[in-house]
């Protein structure tokens, strides 16, 4: 995580990472999403970690939780 921007790059690995998630976009979805949690997620497989899970766990708490149907464009108020 940088910048408040969590970024994956493919076959590159932190020098000192605290720890190493393994995971399908599904699965990441399913927690980002609130239709599981991360604990439950690792407990069943569908996430691994390597290293120390605390800090996956500080990190996906990290995630902001909001409403899947917020308005992305919002239309210009008329002036009056």
């Amino acid at each position: 995580m940088e910048n408040a921007a969590l970024t994956s790059t493919q076959g590159r690995l932190a020098d000192r990472a605290d720890a190493s998630v393994t995971l399908a976009r599904d699965a990441l979805d399913a927690v980002v999403l609130g239709r599981t949690t991360i604990g439950e997620a690792v407990r069943s497989g569908e996430i691994k970690v390597a290293g120390e899970p605390g800090k996956v766990v500080e990190l996906f708490s990290l995630f902001e939780s909001f409403s899947s149907n917020f308005e992305i464009v919002e239309p210009k108020k008329a002036v009056n």
